[in-house]
């Protein structure tokens, strides 16, 4: 496989702890460049109290921060620093998530992390954000084609955007969008 891919790192969902937050970023940059070369990784989170050490910098493309954490444009300023990488696909990962098999990179669908199951998500109408894949500028759309309804949560946030790019029909029986759960996709947090 040779697809150059960007990966959006997101620091919420890792402690605050200083030492601990940076160390489970490092062994989370680490796993991802051991399993595959070709990614660039784009480091974002919440800021300014605190930056990244020095080790984590050499390893990431670029570090962007926003005073308080905005996820949807978070996420946006990654995507856009992957664009102008010229990356054709996006990984965005929420937190410390290792997965330990990509072979759904080879697809050219768009990979969600289901909580259950593709119907019993899409009938809640909450979807996860904390992992997934496809074309940037697919994943661009997801995350930017409406703002974010700040009452609403981030998971029925991005319910309403993928149904608004992908339809009714093609949120259930699409094959352009695939759903697996964690298990199904091997994951595991990063530990410091």
């Amino acid at each position: 496989m040779n697809k150059r891919v960007g990966i959006v790192l997101l620091t919420k969902r890792i402690p605050n702890n200083p030492g601990v937050r940076w160390d489970a970023v490092e062994k989370t940059v680490r796993h991802y460049h051991s399993l595959y070369d070709n990614f660039t990784i784009y480091l974002c989170g919440n800021g300014p109290q605190e930056s990244p050490t020095e080790e984590v910098v050499k390893k990431v493309h670029s570090y962007n921060t926003l005073p308080m954490f905005d996820i949807q444009n978070l996420v946006r300023l990654g995507l856009e620093r992957a664009t102008e990488s010229a990356h054709s696909h996006c990984l965005v990962i929420n937190g410390p998530l290792l997965c330990c098999d990509l072979s759904f990179m080879a697809d050219d669908k768009v990979l969600l992390l289901a909580q259950k199951s593709r119907r019993e998500d899409m009938d809640s109408k909450l979807l996860r954000n904390d992992f997934m894949f496809g074309k940037t500028r697919t994943l661009m759309r997801m995350w930017t084609n409406r703002p974010f309804d700040g009452v609403m949560s981030d998971q029925y946030n991005m319910y309403k955007n993928v149904f608004n790019i992908f339809g009714r029909k093609g949120i259930y029986e699409s094959d352009k969008l695939s759903m697996k759960t964690a298990e199904e996709l091997y994951l595991k947090r990063a530990t410091a």
